[in-house]
C-alpha cells in the first residue's frame, strides 16, 4: 500500500516560530502561552512535558513577574497595557503577517477618525486575531462573517475593508463585492468611498486548492487535526468535497481497519496547527 504524507501540511510559518520561541524560553525557566500555542490537543500536551504551560485572559492580571509568551493571533494593545501593569515578561511571537495587518488597521483607524469612517474587519467573531486585529480600534471595527452581516454597515460613511489572515478568499472577494454593491444602491461611488486591503496569509489561503489536488490523488485521505481548529474543520470539508473516502482523526488510535480494505493509496494531511509529528504517527 502506497502511503504518503501531504508535502504542504503541518505547521505554518507563524505558529513554528512561536514554537521555536517558546521552546527556547523554557530553557531558561517556566513559561506560559496566553491561550493554547496551537489548536492541537497532543502538541499543547508535549509542549506541558517541556515546561510551557498556558493561562487564560482572566488569570493574566494576577499574575506577577513571570514570563507570559503572546502566541501568534497576536494581541489587542489592550493585552500589553495589562502585562505592563503586572511587570510580566513578554515574548512577542505574534506572526509577522499578523503584526503587519495590526498596524495597516491602526493607521487606517486613525484616515478613518478624520473621514468619520469606519473599519470592516472579515473575520470570525471572538476569534484570537480577530480580537486582535479589533483592538487597533479601539474595538469600534465591524467584524463580518457572512454577507447577511453587512446591515451593521453604514453606505453613506467611506469604509476600509481587512480580512483576518487565515479567512476563505473566494468569501473576501464576494464580500468586497457586495460592499460595493451596496454603496452604488446608496447612490455612492465605491471608487471613492471604498478601500480594500486584502490582509489573507497566502500560505493559508494557498493551501485550499493544494490540497484538493491532493485528495484527489489517493483512495483515501486521513485527515489529522485538533476538533477545535476552525482550519481544520474547513481543510477537511475541502478534502471530503474532492475524496468521499476522507477520515478524520485527532490522533493515530482514531484509525479503523475497514477503512483501508482493498485500498491501494493513502494520503495523509492535516491543518495548519498539525504538528508534523503526529502525521508521521498517524503513517
Amino acid at each position: 500500500m502506497e502511503i504518503v504524507i501531504d508535502p504542504d501540511a503541518g505547521f505554518c510559518f507563524g505558529v513554528t516560530r512561536a514554537i521555536r520561541m517558546a521552546e527556547d524560553a523554557a530553557k531558561k525557566g517556566p513559561v506560559a502561552s496566553l491561550g493554547d500555542i496551537v489548536h492541537n490537543p497532543e502538541e499543547v500536551q508535549r509542549l506541558k512535558n517541556k515546561g510551557i504551560g498556558s493561562v487564560t485572559h482572566t488569570e493574566l492580571p494576577k499574575m506577577q513577574d513571570e514570563t507570559v509568551l503572546l502566541r501568534a493571533h497576536g494581541e489587542p494593545p489592550s493585552t500589553y497595557e495589562t502585562a505592563r501593569l503586572c511587570g510580566l515578561n513578554l515574548i512577542d511571537a505574534t506572526c509577522p503577517i499578523v503584526s503587519g495587518v495590526q498596524k495597516k488597521i491602526k493607521k487606517a483607524y486613525k484616515e478613518s477618525l478624520a473621514a468619520q469612517g469606519q473599519i470592516v474587519i472579515y473575520g470570525k467573531p471572538g476569534h484570537p486575531e480577530t480580537i486582535g486585529l479589533r483592538g487597533q480600534t479601539e474595538n469600534t471595527a465591524i467584524i463580518i462573517s457572512e454577507p447577511t452581516d453587512l446591515d451593521a454597515v453604514n453606505y453613506n460613511q467611506p469604509l476600509w475593508l481587512f480580512a483576518q489572515t487565515t479567512m476563505q478568499p473566494a468569501k473576501f472577494s464576494m464580500i468586497a463585492d457586495e460592499i460595493r454593491n451596496r454603496f452604488i444602491q446608496a447612490g455612492q461611488n465605491p471608487d471613492k468611498m471604498l478601500r480594500v486591503y486584502n490582509t489573507l496569509c497566502h500560505y493559508v489561503s494557498g493551501r485550499e486548492e493544494k490540497i484538493r489536488e491532493f485528495a484527489r490523488r489517493f483512495d483515501v485521505v486521513i485527515f489529522v487535526s485538533g476538533a477545535n481548529s476552525s482550519n481544520g474543520k474547513f481543510l477537511y470539508s475541502c478534502c471530503k468535497e474532492e475524496n468521499p473516502k476522507t477520515y478524520f482523526v485527532t490522533h493515530a488510535n482514531e484509525l479503523k481497519k475497514e477503512w483501508f480494505s482493498k485500498v491501494s493509496s493513502v494520503g495523509i494531511s492535516g491543518a495548519t496547527s498539525t504538528p508534523r509529528w503526529l502525521l508521521e504517527e498517524v503513517k
